[in-house]
């Protein structure tokens, strides 16, 4: 159906380029992941931003592990996670949070650097502390943490 006047701008993009991320994850096509990103290239709106975060992801990890690929990725999750607009979805908010903190501990590894981590573990920690912490977030906060743990020698920092 064509596009209406009540229809929201970029979602009919958005859910193909969920679509053919759906079957890049059953298929390992790269031209699945390319249409994906022309779907939603250019698109401001948070959740085009968080499929766009989620096809570099999945861009940076194809091959080679690509760095630059990630912190691309990194980019658009921090910018959906940290959108101060009160009405956005916090299901969206708190996946990319999440996904941020995923593509964060992937960089760390990549580039044998704990400010990635020490980021994720950040970003992570100022919303556990909410009363019904998000059992993705609390999962995600230990993953880090474990990342964390070979690289943190001093036991009195592990616990900072």
């Amino acid at each position: 159906t064509p596009v209406g006047p009540g229809d929201v701008p970029g979602e009919a993009e958005c859910e193909l380029a969920t679509v053919l991320l759906r079957l890049w994850a059953g298929q390992r096509d790269p031209e699945l992941l390319a249409e994906a990103e022309r779907a939603v290239a250019g698109l401001a709106a948070p959740a085009a931003r968080a499929v766009l975060g989620r096809i570099l992801y999945e861009r940076a990890l194809a091959d080679e592990p690509d760095p630059e690929l990630l912190a691309a990725a990194e980019r658009e999750f921090a910018a959906v996670g940290g959108d101060p607009d009160p009405g956005l979805d916090p299901r969206l908010r708190l996946d990319c949070l999440v996904r941020r903190a995923q593509a964060l501990v992937r960089l760390g590894e990549l580039r044998e650097d704990t400010g990635a981590l020490r980021e994720a573990r950040s970003a992570l920690e100022a919303v556990t502390g909410a009363p019904a912490s998000d059992p993705a977030v609390r999962s995600a906060l230990g993953r880090v943490l474990l990342a964390l743990l070979p690289r943190t020698p001093d036991p009195a920092e592990r616990t900072a």
